[in-house]
């Protein structure tokens, strides 16, 4: 199997219903990723006549990569905003997955928002405002998304941080005795990238690496 095609990894989309051009539009630029054994998912893909709300959610936990249309109708749509995305932040801010939010029409965002404060592709302008050549830009985004992939991968396959969400099994005790998944302790601090952290018992420290920086969805009901 090539590389190309050993490709391990989950990426969930974002998107307002209002937007669905945009939703079949990335789909298409990114089939290709899909034959190389990466894992796209959008509310689409939930079967007719399932509960889709915990399975929505449950992907996003689950998600390497949570790719973020933005657009006016994403901002505008309190699912989105109030329970999409508060999802996205938290993973990305734990160091669990990664973000990449792609800038396909203008929207105002306030500047200490937490959208405000990630940087987007393309980052100069809007898909939509490069009018005509927005397929070519529309072919970057999903080169981009694909370097993106090849990197959870290739980290994962080192062993090199989890960018999915974790497991752990022991826990800390007094003096530094117990087990932790990825780490290695040292009396009394946990060394490595330890990104959630269960119940601890006794007096730990405990050293958070830095999460990754961004690389860089209608409201309810959004049933299929």
């Amino acid at each position: 199997m090539s590389a190309a095609s050993s490709l391990s990894c989950r990426v969930v989309l974002s998107y307002a219903r209002l937007d669905e051009a945009h939703r079949q539009t990335f789909r298409k630029h990114v089939a290709d990723l899909e034959r190389s054994g990466v894992h796209v998912f959008d509310d689409r893909d939930i079967q007719t006549g399932v509960d889709w709300e915990p399975v929505l959610f449950d992907e996003m936990e689950r998600a390497d990569i949570i790719v973020l249309l933005l657009t006016p109708n994403f901002v505008a749509s309190e699912f989105c905003m109030d329970s999409e995305l508060p999802i996205a932040e938290r993973r990305w801010k734990s160091g669990e997955c990664r973000l990449f939010p792609v800038n396909v029409a203008p929207f105002d965002v306030a500047k200490d928002s937490f959208l405000g404060r990630l940087q987007r592709t393309p980052s100069d302008k809007s898909l939509t405002e490069y009018r005509t050549a927005a397929p070519k830009q529309w072919r970057e985004v999903a080169r981009q998304l694909r370097k993106l992939v090849e990197g959870v991968s290739d980290a994962r396959d080192r062993g090199a941080a989890p960018t999915s969400r974790p497991t752990h099994s022991g826990t800390g005790a007094p003096g530094g005795q117990g087990a932790a998944t990825g780490n290695h302790i040292t009396g009394s601090t946990v060394h490595g990238p330890v990104w959630q952290v269960g119940e601890v018992n006794g007096g730990m420290t405990i050293n958070y690496t830095q999460p990754p920086a961004a690389d860089g969805p209608d409201d309810p009901p959004k049933s299929p």
